[in-house]
């Protein structure tokens, strides 16, 4: 589906230029199916910390995507 394909397009573009680096990492891992309790093993950080990495990643592309 053309739509859906543009639709990852700007999402993955979204995630490249206004996440950081650590929100980056974070969200690609839960887009992949990773729990937070597994990806803060993954990254080193407590789960509380990823909850709010997450957190963060997800506002910023809603908001993001929202104003586009």
């Amino acid at each position: 589906n053309l739509i859906a394909a543009e639709f990852i397009n700007e999402v993955e573009s979204a995630i490249n230029t206004i996440l950081s680096e650590s929100e980056q990492q974070v969200i690609r891992y839960k887009l992949s199916g990773i729990g937070a309790t597994e990806i803060s093993v993954l990254v080193g950080k407590d789960t509380k910390s990823v909850e709010n990495t997450l957190f963060r990643a997800r506002k910023k592309l809603r908001d993001y995507l929202g104003s586009t």
